[in-house]
């Protein structure tokens, strides 16, 4: 019992040992059964409606199959079937709509369609949409298990959440079930039983995101709980019930180009994404979580654990094998399926990088299938390698084998033993992290059973770091003009990832053979880049950033449709001194590496060989004029007993084959072999000559040796010079380098030429896109130049290139023509050159001002001021006022930082500095200002100034009751004055004390004190008047004491 729920009781009987598994849940009495039909007599059964076809929906007791099984109701006496007789036709729409709606208008919670179906159809091809109908007159269905489609084999409870109903902003709904059917076969339709549409006050949502951890002995899960309130996203489909014509199923390109309907998979009805809002009260309860697992990829699921966490590892796993997961989650009220499965596997795998994987071709005479991994639903069939003949009855009797393709890759039976057979081909696994783009090319030959039919899957996928298979390549239909040669661009799938996957994937539906034959093979799997702008740099000023790249290498290289391997020759190879090479030019193109230290040598006459070798070499370029320079020949002669070695050298067209087409250049050149034992190059000048290049010619060039000697590396006498040639053992030939007889061209499966030809080609037809800090900052450019006016002095900005090209991808099912990016160029970074602030003046306090602090004034502030700095950048200023003195035995120095123009330091915190030392009654700082960007930093152009500070007043004050140690005049306050200034003095015994007054001529003008003083400190004013009571005029005077031994003199200054 369960407060809320309804009561259950289960009872089993057990004997010894036995064991019991009991799946059940507990029903909540609130939930609502807003729609049911049994088809008994009394309940909704509803009506017929046709809007294709003859067939029509009836409620019957028995449903006869097009192969005569009887079917009877999955419970009571009656069901709905269709057709209502006989089997149903080709091209049918015909759809179910009960009688009665029901409201749904306010409801909350989950709302969930379930019923008993047992269908046969042709799969793939024939559809049910099991639907609601809404206010819009529209059928709506769940795309991921709305529709059904093939045989159910028997009676099977199929429960879809349509909760998404909720939101759709109907008030009523009413089920439908929808039949359409293709031009192709037919089947024996569907009976259906217990409609039942429920609302669940619990919305039972699913288990939050999965993930695992590959490649271990085990395999950790862990997945979130799910949420208690949230947003579900479905994709739902439309079929409107109201028009004369449904839409087409999706088109793709045939063999001959033509757009036409598929056959296979769910017409285009519209598709929108749906949302339902959920908040579940708390009193839902959710139990724990079931882990299934299946082996892939043929095998069931099966439960592996039940877990109360969000996490389950398992130990029971295989080294090398993979696996799929799912998890549901346990309520009271049932159960629910996470919306997705993960991929797993067991141990590490052997990874390879793209480079080292390169392509492969099935040549190799000891091809075995290291690394790669094949799966069979079946032991019908396997995958082979070898020739058109070999795999003559591979598409099984009368059918329509793989033409000439060299060595390839097939199955062995397409057919499968006439029966169902499916297969999946993995590669190795591959190294995509420091890619940006990828591209994947094949050429694939298959024979199917209906082009583009699901039963027959031929197609290319691929997936990284075990995520989910994406395909690449659709070749699955009939390929009557022979291999197709096919490419997909998948960097967006796998670039900048680790343990990328292909597999190759076909399936066959037994009976269904095709009069062509079915069967699939493949060849030339080949893996690319594409090559971007290279050489970025930056150039920043004050005010910008200017960007300059270089466009891609336009030189690339063809390998011949079918390279043709010559007999055996008299070249020796031997390893060379090494010697610095003399050519490093970015605008020649050589298949070898100019910098090799291998030599091909022949015999020459002396030695039996009476007939020169020719040496030959093809260059593929952008089609466009080239403009051409020179052919640099490099060589190796190491001879002695002669001072000539020429060579006659021809540069012409090659057609597709190798073949001399045309002639460009021909000349007799000669060898530098005046140093013995050096390398040697000879160059034929090509100034002013143009090779038009296409995509279906080379360029040429061949040299045959006119003489021979006697060289001692090879101790033996050789035409000279030698052909100079990559290490065989590091570079892989690319079939471009070879021999040349009468016109023909023979490739060498040994060795790359270094031959170089000089020129500039046309470049590929590019535009760029300029990305700044991950933004776009610039797209479809057709210069290599851009201006950035948008930085900053201080955020440094790092930039890069893409270039833009126009591709083609024949993908199988149709041709891609897309503007797609080529790899990246370097990333460079800078910001703006600095200039530092602008020139500013300290203003006030005037330089040399004393300043007495007394107690009068002890309160008041003193005013440091300067003027605005301008930074030309823009950026901010801040500033640094910095004074520094002497002060009894210490250097003092006191730093202020601020955005101010101005400081005001106040009195009493330079009285206590300087009181706190004993005897100090003044002292001159100097100061001045910084200003400062964050990057550059100047100083005031007028400083730095003096300010003196008098606290000799503020002494006297704090020494009250105290007698003064030593004679002293102090500076008059305030100074300028006008009227009235003091002037203090410290009597530290009994003496005649007088004070007098002097003008700038030495002339005393007043007395200001003339008598006996007792020791003490003092004060006088004087009112700036002479002797004689009159007023002096404005000026500078000295005031001049006198006490017993000791005279001081300081100035003052009067103004009016």
């Amino acid at each position: 019992m369960k407060d809320g729920y309804n009561n259950a009781t289960f009872n089993t009987t057990l004997s010894g040992g036995d064991t019991v598994t009991l799946s059940a849940a507990l029903e909540p009495l609130i939930i609502n059964a807003m729609y049911f039909s049994g088809f008994e007599s009394g309940e909704d059964q509803g009506f017929s409606n046709t809007l294709l076809g003859v067939s029509a929906y009836a409620v019957a007791d028995t449903f006869f199959s097009a192969s005569g099984d009887t079917v009877l109701p999955a419970s009571g006496t009656t069901m709905l079937v269709f057709p209502d007789s006989g089997g149903y036709s080709n091209n049918e729409v015909v759809w179910w709509e009960s009688d009665s709606v029901f409201d749904i208008a306010g409801a909350m919670g989950g709302l969930y369609f379930d019923l008993d179906v047992n269908i046969d159809t042709e799969a793939d091809y024939d559809f049910f949409y099991l639907c609601l109908v809404l206010d819009d007159g529209s059928a709506w269905y769940d795309i991921d298990n709305g529709y059904l489609s093939g045989s159910t084999g028997g009676w099977m409870q199929h429960k879809i959440d349509m909760s998404w109903v909720l939101d759709m902003g109907s008030e009523t709904a009413k089920p439908a079930i929808v039949f359409v059917s293709d031009g192709g076969v037919v089947g024996s339709g569907g009976a259906f039983d217990n409609i039942l549409v429920t609302l669940n006050p619990f919305f039972l949502a699913p288990p939050g995101l999965l993930s695992v951890v590959n490649y271990g002995s085990t395999i950790p899960l862990s997945w979130e709980e799910p949420a208690s309130s949230g947003r579900a996203s479905y994709s739902v489909g439309n079929i409107d019930l109201n028009i004369s014509e449904l839409p087409p199923r999706p088109t793709a390109a045939d063999d001959n180009g033509n757009m036409v309907e598929q056959l296979k998979g769910p017409r285009d009805f519209p598709i929108i994404s749906a949302y339902h809002d959920y908040s579940n009260p708390a009193s839902r309860s959710l139990l724990g979580y079931n882990v299934f697992r299946a082996t892939w990829p043929f095998g069931d699921f099966q439960l592996l654990a039940y877990e109360t966490s969000t996490t389950h590892e398992d130990v029971s796993v295989s080294e090398g094998t993979y696996y799929l997961y799912t998890v549901s989650a346990v309520y009271d009220e049932g159960e629910v399926e996470a919306p997705a499965i993960v991929n797993a596997r067991a141990g590490l795998p052997v990874v390879v990088t793209d480079d080292a994987y390169g392509s492969e071709d099935f040549e190799a005479s000891d091809f075995s299938w290291e690394n790669w991994e094949a799966f069979y639903s079946s032991n019908a069939a396997v995958w082979a390698v070898g020739d058109s003949a070999a795999a003559d009855s591979a598409f099984g009797l009368g059918g329509r084998p793989a033409p000439n393709h060299s060595n390839f890759a097939y199955l062995s039976d397409g057919r499968g033993g006439d029966a169902d057979f499916e297969t999946f081909l993995l590669s190795p696994f591959i190294d995509f992290l420091d890619n940006f783009t990828a591209i994947v090319k094949l050429s694939g030959y298959a024979q199917v059973w209906g082009d583009f039919a699901e039963n027959n899957i031929v197609r290319l996928l691929v997936r990284s770091d075990m995520g989910p298979w994406q395909i690449a390549v659709d070749f699955g239909y009939d390929h009557m003009n022979g291999w197709g040669d096919y490419s997909a661009s998948i960097g967006n799938l796998v670039s900048s990832r680790d343990k990328a996957q292909f597999a190759l994937h076909y399936t066959h539906t037994g009976g269904l053979n095709s009069g062509n034959g079915n069967g699939v093979a493949f060849d030339d799997l080949v893996l690319e880049t594409m090559p971007g702008p290279h050489s970025l740099s930056l150039i920043p000023t004050t005010t910008d950033i200017t960007l300059n790249w270089s466009h891609p290498d336009s030189s690339r290289f063809r390998a011949l449709p079918e390279p043709i391997i010559i007999s055996q020759n008299r070249a020796t190879v031997l390893s060379a001194p090494t010697e610095e090479t003399n050519v490093n030019r970015t605008d020649c193109f050589s298949h070898g590496m100019t910098n090799s230290n291998w030599i091909t040598g022949f015999y020459g006459p002396d030695s039996g060989a009476l007939e020169a070798p020719t040496f030959a070499t093809l260059h593929a370029f952008n089609e466009g004029p080239m403009e051409l320079e020179e052919t640099i020949i490099h060589g190796y002669y190491n001879t002695d007993d002669t001072t000539t070695a020429s060579a006659y050298v021809f540069v012409g067209v090659a057609d597709s084959n190798g073949v001399t087409v045309d002639t460009i250049a021909t000349d007799v050149i000669y060898f530098n072999i005046s140093n013995a034992g050096s390398w040697t190059t000879a160059t034929i000048d090509l100034s002013g000559l143009t090779y038009n290049s296409t995509d279906s010619t080379f360029l040429k060039v061949t040299w045959t040796p006119l003489n021979d000697g006697y060289v001692a590396l090879f101790d033996a006498n050789m035409w000279i010079p030698g052909q100079r040639i990559d290490d065989p053992s590091v570079i892989t030939p690319n079939g471009l380098s070879g021999f040349d007889s009468a016109g023909v061209y023979f490739a060498s499966a040994s060795y790359n030429y270094v031959i170089e030809v000089c020129g500039t080609p046309t470049p590929p037809d590019m535009s760029y896109n300029v990305y700044k800090d991950f933004n776009l900052l610039a797209e479809n450019l057709e210069v290599t130049t851009l201006v950035d006016n948008n930085v900053s002095v201080i955020t440094e900005s790092c930039y890069w290139v893409h270039g833009v090209v126009p591709r083609s991808f024949n993908i199988g099912i149709t041709t891609l023509n897309v503007l797609h990016e080529t790899d990246p160029s370097n990333t460079a970074c800078a910001s703006l050159i600095n200039t530092p602030p602008g020139q500013f003046n300290l203003i006030t306090p005037p330089d040399g001002e004393n300043v007495v602090i007394m107690p009068e004034n002890i309160g008041d502030s003193k005013l440091f001021a300067w003027s605005n700095s301008i930074d030309p950048n823009g950026s901010l200023v801040t500033y640094q006022a910095v004074w520094w003195a002497v002060v009894g035995n210490d250097s003092l120095q006191f730093v202020v930082d601020t955005t101010a123009t101005y400081m005001h330091v106040p009195h009493q915190d330079i009285a206590d500095t300087l009181l706190s030392y004993s005897g100090v009654e003044t002292a001159t700082f100097q100061w001045t200002v910084f200003a400062s960007d964050h990057q550059s930093t100047v100083e005031a152009t007028n400083g730095p100034r003096s300010v003196t500070f008098d606290v000799g007043y503020m002494l006297s004050n704090a020494s009250e009751g105290l007698l003064p140690d030593v004679f002293a005049l102090h500076q008059n306050y305030p100074n300028p004055f006008n009227p009235v200034t003091t002037i203090r003095f410290d009597i530290p015994e009994e003496s005649r004390v007088s004070i007098d007054i002097y003008n700038v001529m030495g002339q005393k003008v007043a007395e200001v004190v003339d008598a006996y003083y007792q020791p003490g400190f003092y004060s006088v004013n004087w009112g700036g008047t002479n002797t004689l009571g009159g007023a002096l005029s404005s000026g500078m005077y000295f005031y001049r004491i006198q006490a017993k031994d000791f005279t001081a003199v300081k100035k003052l200054l009067l103004v009016k």
